[in-house]
């Protein structure tokens, strides 16, 4: 019976850590101002790539090119910049952040008093 214990205790604090984790990273995706250019889903913007749910390996890769000015595209002069004032820990948590990324429901899709009529067409 201990060794259950233990398992559920351990797996208990492991999912309390990854959330941490996650919340961690979506303040640094949002604090950094990684929305402005990927959206505020994470679903890419124009020329500016979806970030939510991408391979952690592939997310960690284009990071590490942009610290090391080793991507030469018209987007490297606006992307490397951000990269570069990301500490390695930072760019650890926002890949675990875009990498199991959750997509939220507007709050107000779901109250009572919402309501869309007479708004215009906008």
């Amino acid at each position: 019976m201990k060794p259950l214990k233990t398992l559920f205790f351990t797996l208990l604090l492991g999912s309390v850590a990854y959330a941490d984790r996650y919340s961690a990273g979506e303040s640094i995706y949002f604090e950094k101002g990684c929305q402005s250019c990927h959206g505020l889903q994470a679903q890419g913007l124009h020329e500016f790539p979806k970030l939510a749910n991408q391979k952690v390996k592939v997310l960690r890769s284009k990071l590490l090119d942009y610290q090391n000015d080793r991507i030469k595209t018209p987007q490297a002069s606006i992307m490397t910049p951000f990269a570069k004032a990301l500490s390695s820990q930072e760019v650890e948590l926002v890949i675990e952040f875009l990498s199991h990324f959750k997509v939220r429901e507007s709050q107000e899709r779901y109250e009572t008093e919402f309501s869309t009529w007479g708004d215009g067409g906008s």
